[in-house]
């Protein structure tokens, strides 16, 4: 299994992970954990979250479109949340209306 794989595999266990508890856990090296952080990075599988020295990784979200679709509200009940609600994440990104309700 490649350090990438392992990664994502830590992640998914842990929800969060500092480049130290990543050397911890796989017993590599700090220059192989970054290559491959860098390579996850660039293929949008995961998200970097502070500054050096506080930087965690996290895996990207997935978009939740099915649960926005398969929730079934009037257009007045809609048009008032695309009006009034506003969610911003802990990366940052903001969602209006329905997909931020989800």
């Amino acid at each position: 299994m490649k350090i990438k794989d392992k990664i994502l595999k830590l992640l998914k266990e842990s929800n969060d992970l500092s480049v130290k508890e990543m050397i911890d856990l796989l017993h590599v090296s700090k220059q192989a954990i970054h290559k491959s952080i860098i390579q996850l990075l660039e293929a949008d599988e995961i998200i970097k979250l502070g500054k050096v020295p506080k930087t965690i990784y996290r895996l990207k979200e997935k978009q939740q479109t099915t649960v926005a679709a398969a929730i079934k509200i009037d257009d007045k009940s809609a048009q008032f949340l695309q009006n009034n609600f506003l969610l911003v994440t802990e990366t940052g990104e903001m969602k209006e209306g329905l997909d931020g309700f989800a």
